[in-house]
C-alpha cells in the first residue's frame, strides 16, 4: 500500500447545518433586530436572567 502526501487532511470535513431556529436568529441579527448588549452581565439583565 502506497502513502501519498497530497498536502491535505486525510478525511472529508463536514460542517453541521444550522436548524431553522438558529437561521431565524441569525437573520434577526443581520437585519439589526436582535438583542444586543455590552457584555454578559448586560445581556443577562436584558433577558432577566440571574447570574
Amino acid at each position: 500500500m502506497a502513502v501519498i502526501n497530497s498536502g491535505s487532511i486525510p478525511f472529508k470535513l463536514i460542517a453541521k447545518q444550522p436548524n431553522q431556529e438558529t437561521i431565524k436568529a441569525m437573520q434577526e441579527l443581520k437585519s439589526d433586530n436582535g438583542i444586543k448588549a455590552g457584555g454578559v452581565k448586560a445581556l443577562f439583565k436584558e433577558l432577566e436572567v440571574e447570574m
